[in-house]
């Protein structure tokens, strides 16, 4: 917890100082072929248990890493597909990067392939609204600011 309070000053500290610094958020994340689904947030409100849907899951679902990059200007990097089985490290990183709420919109449905799936991606990174990845790295600071104030434990 102290580790992330002290990132956080940090953090506060040079977005104070460099405030007119364009700012790039990036993550990775694997996405497999089975339909997204979270426990806590999906929930049913029926009459009847038969109108509630059923979930299905595969033992082992073809997948895919691919990371993405966005700005603060609103700007969205295309999606950049890792082959498989590739060490993703900070050369690799900067390779990508000189080439040039996505789960949830992407894997609403399951996928027949790692094909389908990218495509997915790909469509659902297109459609981004530039406001609104913008509002999201805005928000940021606020959010690091929680994280400080509240000694580096869960906020809401």
């Amino acid at each position: 917890m102290a580790d992330r309070v002290s990132k956080g000053k940090i953090l506060i500290n040079q977005m104070k100082s460099k405030s007119g610094f364009l700012r790039f958020f990036s993550d990775e994340k694997i996405f497999t072929i089975d339909a997204s689904h979270n426990r806590r947030n999906d929930r049913w409100i029926c009459l009847d248990a038969d109108e509630v849907k059923p979930f299905m899951k595969t033992k082992n679902p073809a997948s895919n890493m691919f990371l993405a990059v966005i700005s603060t200007e609103g700007d969205v990097m295309p999606p950049y597909f890792f082959q498989k089985k590739e060490t993703v490290n900070k050369e690799v990183y900067k390779r990508v990067l000189e080439e040039g709420k996505v789960e949830g919109l992407a894997c609403k449905k399951y996928h027949n392939s790692v094909e389908t799936l990218k495509q997915s991606i790909i469509k659902t990174m297109k459609e981004l609204d530039p406001q609104e990845v913008s509002r999201a790295c805005i928000s940021f600071r606020r959010r690091v600011d929680s994280v400080v104030k509240n000694g580096g434990s869960h906020y809401e």
